[in-house]
């Protein structure tokens, strides 16, 4: 028997093949694009979805000989923060608006004055607020307002749900078992709650039902195949991390990076609507901090300073030359806000910046830099939970960053932790895997189930000199958005009127 994880993610969907203990039968991906018709803004095509879907999932048969009928159940995770319009029978309105669109950087800061809250702008309430004003009558004439993940449930099951592990991130209760009305009202969208599909709800690890005729023929399986409701794609790497235990932090890596933490009682935003209890395990908070654009910054830095070699080449080229280039990148700093800050600042209006550029400056300093800039906001994210009571000296590690050991080595010295790396990279791949192998029976819960199926693959240790050194640098890094914030927002007032 095989469990079939599904992932997600900014760039493209990924798919694996797992046994009961974690062994990957197979794995397969297909690319989607993103749009972005003006600075701020991400889309995707839901459709591209789908077709996606279709095409990974009998990829990954053909390349197995994997008989339909062997493939006991699935589960999804999806990139988060992703809001969809839809009509009741799962036709789009318009097209997705991703978690890494922040044009609704204003909405987020009325909502945030008018309620206490602190929400970013990539969330539901934001974008729904800007929706809302900017494309009235496509917001009145969806009878369903959901998260990506949502969407594919429906579009796999022909059942509308809510999951838990999203809607905590935007007033649902799991305790109480709804969604904050008193919230909704004062930010002027009482309208919204009752186009969230909560008549249903499912928490992850769930059974929400079997595929449809029609999806089982668009992906190539059994209609008796179960569908197991999975979650975020980062929440759900916890448990392909192996850290799906109280203290653990949990470090996801990608185009955006997140660092999550289970607790029994919340370090951050005691108060919020997005307080989120059993939001990925029953009886714990999963607390975490993000930075927006990590991978994506690494990523533009591969486009515009390596353009001209092929892209198996280029991140192996650009290890090598940066690797020459000594700590702290012989002056340069960067600050990587390029899609905004999330943590600590919920500011979608800052914009990132480089310092200290000189003539003797070359690519691989420039790239060295990049790396740095974004590890020194990875090592904000481990701050701030140091500075909440829970100081972080170990991390489990998955995503992009395990691809480049000098970038591990970089974050290490920067951060001053260990870094454990598991053996299977693609970890939301793989904890969807472990959901639906849960949701089929075969571990008795996700945490049994999780420390049965991943394995670490190897450990890093900082350099106590780096450290020492990027401690100074860390300093200054910290002093640079509170001494040009002011300078930040003006710039960017200036250039959208421009």
């Amino acid at each position: 028997m095989f469990y079939l994880g599904i992932d997600f993610g900014t760039t493209g969907v990924r798919t694996g093949l797992y046994d009961r203990n974690g062994t990957e039968a197979g794995f397969s991906s297909v690319p989607y694009e993103t749009f972005s018709s003006r600075p701020g803004y991400a889309e995707q095509r839901p459709m591209d979805w789908w077709e996606a879907l279709g095409k990974a999932v009998k990829l990954l048969l053909e390349k197995t000989g994997t008989d339909p009928a062997q493939i006991v159940s699935l589960a999804v995770d999806f990139h988060s923060c992703s809001v969809l319009l839809c009509r009741r029978d799962g036709s789009p309105l318009r097209d997705c608006l991703i978690w890494m669109d922040v044009r609704a950087a204003r909405e987020s800061d009325e909502i945030n004055s008018r309620t206490g809250e602190e929400l970013s702008p990539e969330w539901m309430p934001a974008k729904l607020l800007w929706l809302k004003r900017n494309e009235p009558e496509q917001y009145q004439d969806a009878e369903i307002f959901c998260e990506a993940e949502d969407w594919m449930n429906y579009m796999l099951t022909g059942i509308w749900s809510t999951n838990v592990n999203n809607s905590v991130n935007w007033g649902y209760n799991a305790d109480n078992g709804c969604f904050d009305a008193g919230f909704y009202e004062a930010i002027g969208m009482p309208d919204a709650i009752d186009k969230f599909p909560s008549s249903t709800v499912f928490a992850v690890g769930d059974r929400i039902g079997n595929l449809t005729t029609q999806a089982a023929a668009h992906l190539g399986l059994s209609p008796e195949t179960l569908v197991a409701c999975g979650g975020i794609d980062s929440s759900i790497g916890i448990l392909g991390m192996g850290a799906a235990e109280e203290g653990k932090l949990a470090l996801c890596t990608g185009s955006s990076n997140l660092a999550m933490v289970l607790t029994k009682k919340p370090l951050f935003n005691l108060n919020g609507v997005n307080l989120g209890p059993h939001h990925l395990i029953h009886g714990y908070y999963t607390d975490y901090r993000g930075q927006t654009a990590s991978g994506s910054v690494i990523n533009w830095a591969k486009r515009n300073l390596y353009s001209e070699l092929p892209d198996k080449e280029a991140y192996s080229v650009m290890d090598l030359e940066a690797a020459q280039i000594p700590v702290g990148s012989d002056g340069l700093l960067v600050l990587d806000y390029f899609q905004g800050n999330k943590h600590p600042y919920l500011d979608g209006s800052v914009r990132g910046m480089i310092y200290g550029l000189s003539l003797s400056h070359t690519r691989a300093h420039l790239f060295r830099a990049i790396m740095e800039g974004v590890c020194y906001e990875t090592a904000h994210l481990l701050k701030q939970f140091g500075d909440a009571g829970r100081p972080i000296h170990e991390i489990s590690l998955s995503g992009g960053f395990a691809s480049s050991d000098l970038l591990l080595s970089i974050l290490a010295d920067v951060c001053g932790v260990t870094i454990n790396v598991p053996e299977n990279s693609q970890c939301s791949c793989l904890g969807s895997g472990i959901v639906a192998a849960t949701a089929a029976g075969a571990w008795s819960d996700l945490q049994e189930a999780s420390v049965h199926m991943t394995r670490f693959r190897k450990t890093v240790q900082p350099d106590p000199e780096n450290h020492r050194k990027y401690l100074l640098l860390f300093g200054k890094y910290l002093e640079l958005y509170p001494e040009f914030k002011d300078f930040f927002h003006s710039l960017s007032e200036l250039n959208a009127q421009m």
